[in-house]
């Protein structure tokens, strides 16, 4: 796989922050600022502490 196809977008986001989808955020997303979007404030609170 290619994990560089980000490096000229500075935000990437992810609607939707579940565990799968934020570790492969992370990933893909190196170096970038991310952006997380869920309807659960809760879930939101956790991703920040991670």
């Amino acid at each position: 796989m290619i994990f560089d196809r980000n490096e000229n977008r500075p935000v990437s986001v992810l609607l939707g922050a579940g565990s799968m989808g934020t570790a492969i955020l992370r990933r893909v997303a190196a170096g970038t600022t991310i952006l997380f979007g869920d309807i659960s404030e809760k879930r939101l609170a956790e991703v920040k502490k991670e």
